[in-house]
C-alpha cells in the first residue's frame, strides 16, 4: 500500500510468472492494489528474449565460460572473473 500511496500516476508492475508473483493466497492483495490504480501485467510463461538475465545466461554460458568441467570452485571463479570484466572485457548488447 504505501507504494500506491507514493506514486500519483497511474503504474504498471511487470512480472514473470513465478510461483510467487502468481500464488492464489496473493489474489487478494493483487486486486486491492488493482482498486488503488496499480495495474499487474505478466510475461508470457516462457519468454527468454524478454527477459535480460536469461539473455545474459546464454552469452556466459555459451560465448563466454570455455567448454570444459568445473568444480564448483572453478565455476564460481570463472563466474566472478565475468562479473569482474563485465563492461569492459564483456558485453551485452540487446540489438
Amino acid at each position: 500500500m504505501a507504494l500506491v500511496q507514493s506514486v500519483s500516476e497511474p503504474l504498471v508492475v511487470i512480472l514473470d510468472n513465478a510461483f510467487v508473483h502468481t500464488a492464489k493466497k496473493l489474489k487478494p492483495y493483487r486486486d486491492l492494489l488493482a482498486e488503488h490504480g496499480m495495474r499487474f501485467y505478466f510475461l508470457p510463461p516462457y519468454s527468454p528474449k524478454l527477459n535480460r538475465i536469461e539473455m545474459l545466461w546464454r552469452k556466459i554460458k555459451y560465448e563466454w565460460l570455455p567448454c570444459q568441467s568445473f568444480s564448483s570452485d572453478e565455476l564460481e571463479n570463472a563466474i566472478e572473473e565475468i562479473g569482474q570484466g563485465f563492461g569492459d572485457l564483456y558485453k551485452l548488447t540487446f540489438c
